[in-house]
């Protein structure tokens, strides 16, 4: 039996570590209790049948067969609030720095996987051993590996298979207080006798095998209770390489990590001294060409290992600097081996709606430069999911982000979503669960994945103590549960039906959770959490889903009977209050009852056009810029000269106008442009061209010197896009908390005010909306404005809480498909002194 040995830039520490009780814990297990434990996993091996009950250094070898399939519950982290843990639930598939859990074998033409079990009587983790058999679906009874007498998801085990189809089971401990397994079965693809192969110590295990080479490992050594990334290869699982230590900055890392025939890769975060891993932060790439011997940064810069400086040539994105925190999600390679990494960031490390927006990214290496695109939402930090990657192009996403039964608790109803164009905007195709009794998380892909399962996950009860079952789903969508009890030795597992209701997501697409940049030098704004600006429907640039992946019915969702975001009765919908025309204290110049003669003149682009695409963040952020463009090819068309730039094309001199909007006047940052920057860029551009003009902002939020305090009209909305005046809507998104009567923004959108008119039950404003959502082509939408008649505005960055009373619903957009309602935040006003129109 083999121990992992220590490679010479770690030995000298950890030998001089010797004389500490932490050093002695970190070295392997003692020759002589290896020994024993060899001695005692032997003798059982030379029965017939497996023995029960042989215990091992913090376990108990079991090798035995299981009557169902139930996976471990556990929380970590109490929180004094209703959320009650940092991250808690059925936790068989955790964690993110864990993989993989399963693996498909098309020899025998099967999916083997493995998962984090509960012993019947207690809630005691159990490793357990199973397979999908794609011949006959079905699975056999599980066999319950290693009792490793804890409830710790942390020690769940992975899975691998080597050339000769052998079942290798890595067996995790989280820290130095327990000791780490390794496994192998004693035949061939076969799950019912497995031999002990060695005892040590890592967690946060991830293994491949790679033919031709054997077994590579990306583990984690705690030294001085720091997560230290190390990697390690072995020929047959026994004799393996001295380990290499990869990166050890501050106080540690967390890790994830993809590999291929010719490229190992691994991305990772940091964490801050004095902090700790709650205020991981950062993102960090490496890779090796050469199994290991070397390592480089993404463009091919050579790296000094271990890393050991926050700064560094590994350096994907600084969160630090923009104080988030950096989650992390998964990792592939995509076929020219070029790295895509999915990761959530926020604003801190508690459970509950204070740190939206959590947002998912993709960070995407070209070749050249690391592109970087907001995708969508969740509500937990440890919201986990998997990406994969089409052979026609197409990015996959099966992860839990929908609103769950414990909403703000880890995971929550699952989803497939889908991207035509790299990360830049995402559709949701399909949500898998819904109706669900406990929150579904850590939906895992395996190696090799067959369209019969394709993802592999458990559920639990977000808040206390619960079963938890485990499921698995194909590329079609539909999901399945594993048998829980077993009367035979084989079992089909169950087909689960999405509970169908009334309400359902109006709109199935996003790719909205950027966010919204609200400051500039003359705003004493604080940036804005999330601006979703926005792009989520392929169809607007020509993409739709294809294959297995098409969607149904008119592409809302009704067809499937899903739940929306949130379940009926947590977050009911808003009132809705009677039109009232003139609110109280407003002017009462009536505007004429229609005007629609900018209505043709009017573009409508779409920010995240392909056009578009070497852009400020592919055009993710560029709602402010796009609606100003809107308006400034109107311009032309009525009769001004010098605002949009010569081309040979309509779309060319979008592009190139954008261009110098983004680069000097509309100044985007990583939370897009607010009201302050908008305002002042405009007024500079026409300046600047020629056209004095008056620019007015009227809202609830500040914009410096351009803000004024007369109050927001129906009368003032309408006249603003008469004649030489024209007005750019900032809308703002919303979730209604129906008990308080509080609506909570968590982000914001621009979009251009073309005309409007007036039907006996109130005004209708029309509008085009640059997001991708909003339709294929020139979409003019018809808004309605509806006055709330209560509720309060909670709290956001930089302003308290105030009145919701007189502010209006918007009603005919596309909305957020995370937002409850559309409320508007404010317009622009933009008056010429010499018309054009």
């Amino acid at each position: 039996m083999t121990k992992l040995r220590y490679n010479p830039v770690v030995r000298w520490f950890l030998t001089a570590m010797l004389l500490s009780p932490v050093g002695r814990i970190l070295l392997p297990v003692p020759a002589g209790q290896l020994a024993n434990a060899q001695e005692t996993t032997q003798a059982a091996n030379k029965q017939e049948e497996p023995v029960n009950g042989v215990q091992l250094p913090d376990a108990i070898w079991l090798c035995t067969k299981d009557d169902g399939y139930r996976g471990i519950w556990y929380w970590n982290q109490r929180q004094d609030n209703e959320y009650v843990y940092k991250y808690s639930g059925g936790l068989g598939t955790y964690c993110a720095h864990h993989y993989p859990f399963a693996i498909y074998v098309p020899a025998v033409d099967k999916t083997f996987f493995c998962y984090g079990g509960a012993a019947k009587e207690k809630n005691e983790l159990i490793h357990m051993v199973s397979y999908f058999d794609h011949k006959t679906g079905q699975v056999p009874r599980p066999t319950a590996l290693l009792n490793k007498k804890t409830d710790d998801a942390h020690d769940n085990p992975v899975i691998s298979v080597d050339a000769a189809g052998h079942i290798w089971i890595f067996s995790s401990a989280h820290g130095t207080a327990r000791r780490s397994y390794i496994s192998v079965s004693k035949r061939p693809y076969d799950i019912e006798d497995f031999e002990l192969v060695s005892i040590g110590n890592f967690s946060y295990p991830q293994v491949y095998y790679l033919d031709d080479f054997g077994f590579v490992f990306f583990h984690t050594w705690y030294i001085r209770g720091h997560r230290c990334l190390f990697f390690t290869s072995s020929p047959d699982g026994r004799e393996w390489q001295p380990s290499l230590m990869l990166a050890y900055i501050q106080q540690g890392h967390y890790q994830v990590s993809a590999v291929s025939p010719r490229k190992l890769a691994l991305a990772f975060n940091y964490h801050p001294h004095p902090q700790g891993l709650n205020w991981r932060t950062n993102l960090y790439y490496m890779e090796s060409t050469d199994f290991g011997a070397n390592w480089q940064a993404a463009d091919g810069t050579p790296l000094c290992l271990p890393l050991s400086e926050v700064v560094n040539p590994a350096l994907v994105h600084d969160y630090a600097s923009e104080d988030l925190r950096v989650y992390l999600v998964d990792m592939v390679l995509d076929p020219d081996d070029h790295p895509v990494i999915v990761y959530i960031t926020s604003r801190g490390w508690q459970s509950g709606p204070e740190n939206d927006p959590r947002i998912w990214h993709t960070a995407r290496w070209d070749g050249q430069r690391w592109i970087i695109h907001p995708a969508m939402t969740s509500d937990n930090n440890y919201d986990n999911g998997s990406l994969y990657i089409q052979p026609d192009g197409r990015w996959i996403l099966i992860a839990p982000t929908e609103r769950g039964p414990q909403p703000y608790n880890t995971g929550g109803e699952v989803a497939m979503w889908e991207s035509c164009d790299q990360g830049a905007s995402w559709r949701l195709v399909k949500q898998l669960t819904a109706g669900s009794e406990y929150n579904h998380g850590y939906c895992r892909r395996p190696i090799r994945a067959h369209p019969q399962f394709y993802s592999f996950w458990a559920d639990g009860h977000g808040r206390k103590l619960s079963d938890s079952r485990l499921y698995f789903c194909d590329l079609q969508g539909n999901v399945y549960r594993l048998p829980p009890k077993m009367d035979a030795d084989f079992a089909f597992p169950e087909l689960v039906v999405p509970v169908k209701t009334e309400e359902v997501r109006k709109e199935m697409t996003t790719a909205e959770y950027k966010r919204e940049e609200s400051t500039t030098s003359n705003s004493f704004e604080t940036p804005e959490e999330t601006n979703p600006p926005g792009e989520d429907n392929p169809a607007k640039s020509g993409c739709l889903p294809s294959g297995s992946l098409q969607s149904t019915g008119d592409g809302d969702g009704s067809s499937l009977g899903l739940l929306p975001s949130r379940p009926l009765g947590l977050s009911p919908s808003p009132p809705r209050p009677e039109v009232l025309l003139h609110p109280p204290g407003t002017p009462r110049d009536i505007p004429p009852a229609e005007y629609t003669a900018k209505v043709g003149v009017t573009p409508d682009f779409c920010q995240t056009d392909p056009i578009f695409q070497d852009l400020p963040d592919g055009g993710a952020n560029m709602c402010g810029p796009t609606a100003f463009a809107n308006i400034l090819f109107a311009m032309e068309k009525l009769g001004a000269s010098g605002l949009v730039p010569e081309g040979e094309s309509t779309e060319t001199q979008a592009r190139k106008l954008l261009q110098e909007l983004t680069a000097d006047y509309l100044k985007l940052t990583s939370h897009g442009i607010g009201p302050a920057g908008v305002a002042e860029g405009v007024y500079r551009f026409l300046n600047d061209r020629g056209y004095p003009c008056r620019v007015e902002w009227r809202g609830w939020r500040r914009a410096g010197q351009f803000r004024s305090e007369k109050p927001l009209s129906i009368p003032w909305i309408c006249q603003s896009v008469m004649g030489n005046s024209w007005a750019i809507l900032n809308v703002g998104w919303y979730r209604y908390e129906a008990q308080a009567d509080r609506y909570r923004r968590f982000g914001g959108h621009w979009v251009t005010l073309v005309g409007f008119r007036t039907e006996p039950d109130g005004p209708v404003l029309l509008v085009h909306d640059p997001a991708r959502r909003s339709g294929p082509g020139k979409v003019t939408h018809e808004v309605r404005l509806s006055p709330l008649q209560s509720g309060t505005l909670a709290p956001w960055p930089g302003y308290p809480a105030q009145p919701g009373k007189g502010m209006f619903r918007l009603e005919g957009l596309v909305l957020n498909p995370h937002a409850d309602c559309a409320l508007l935040d404010g317009v622009i006003r933009i008056e010429l002194e010499d018309p054009t129109g």
